[in-house]
């Protein structure tokens, strides 16, 4: 059988290697800025009975060796190759990987109080200094550029919160920064006020 010793002909002892399948399947994470590794995602393709082979298997893609995956996105066709002489993948009966890296959510807030003297009309006019937005990986950053924005009142004694319209457009990445790795605020309010003339 699969693993077990034969006896050869000139009497000394052979170990079969061991024949078996994988099943990886389909997996999620979210964007972290790490390179998510394989081997913790897909921890025991043999399943846990054979969980003591570690490291003498590895992950490749149309049989490119592949260790990790960073970036948002979905990365298919993973399979199992062996890294042991006494470990063989059956040409049949596996489940090959999908794994999809979810952009990461984050949102942004108006801050600073933006005011403006009375003028008759709910417009506000917003800096990217009105803004603060934190993508929580360290290195990587936007800043926003939307410039209009709008009072929840036109009035000086009523207007207390200013919300601004986001689009793709109004966002510039900082340096090393993929916007496809974000899912992006739409919409941003704070607090605001318009003071009397």
């Amino acid at each position: 059988t699969s693993g077990a010793p034969t006896l050869t002909s000139s009497g000394t002892w052979q170990i079969a290697p061991l024949a078996l399948s994988y099943t990886l399947g389909t997996k999620t994470s979210t964007y972290n800025g790490q390179n998510q590794q394989l081997s913790s995602i897909y921890a025991t393709p043999f399943g846990t009975t054979y969980s003591f082979l570690n490291g003498a298997y590895s992950f490749s893609v149309n049989s490119t060796p592949v260790t990790s995956y960073k970036n948002a996105g979905t990365y298919s066709n993973i399979q199992v190759a062996s890294n042991n002489q006494f470990l063989t993948i059956n040409s049949s009966g596996n489940t090959d990987g999908t794994l999809t890296i979810t952009p990461k959510s984050i949102t942004a807030t108006i801050t600073g109080n933006p005011t403006k003297t009375y003028d008759g009309t709910n417009a506000a006019t917003l800096t990217s200094g009105d803004y603060t937005m934190n993508t929580g990986i360290t290195g990587e950053s936007f800043t926003i550029n939307q410039t209009s924005g709008t009072y929840n009142s036109k009035d000086v004694a009523t207007a207390n919160a200013v919300t601004a319209t986001l689009g793709s457009s109004d966002f510039t990445a900082a340096t090393g920064t993929l916007a496809s790795n974000y899912t992006l605020p739409t919409t941003v309010t704070g607090a605001g006020q318009i003071t009397p003339i």
